[in-house]
């Protein structure tokens, strides 16, 4: 990637991440503090860090660290590929996964 913002709008095309706006806003934070040494807004942003970025940055951890361990380190002896079916656009994409495709786990169903 040639850049932090053209990195974060490929995760998010890709469904890597799923709330771009948070991750974007995050990245002009950054860059903001990295030349500010102002104490209030330090204090603004470390708040934005505990209330909002936390969330994203974790979801993102657990995210690829199931896909590791599906894809890389664990014993099963196939690869799964982790999607969100609600949010896929490719028309061809969704009528494979309707014919081959195999649900493991729904949320909210049991």
């Amino acid at each position: 990637m040639k850049s932090p913002r053209k990195t974060i709008q490929t995760a998010f095309q890709i469904q890597l991440i799923t709330d771009g706006h948070t991750w974007i806003d995050a990245l002009e934070k950054r860059n903001l503090m990295a030349h500010t040494y102002d104490e209030k807004r330090a204090m603004e942003v470390e708040k934005l860090i505990r209330e909002k970025y936390y969330k994203i940055i974790k979801e993102l951890y657990f995210k690829l660290a199931l896909h590791a361990m599906l894809e890389e380190k664990g014993p099963l002896p196939y690869f799964f590929d982790i999607v969100d079916y609600t949010h896929l656009s490719h028309k061809g994409l969704k009528e494979h996964i309707d014919r081959v495709g195999k649900v493991i786990y729904e949320k909210g169903k049991k």
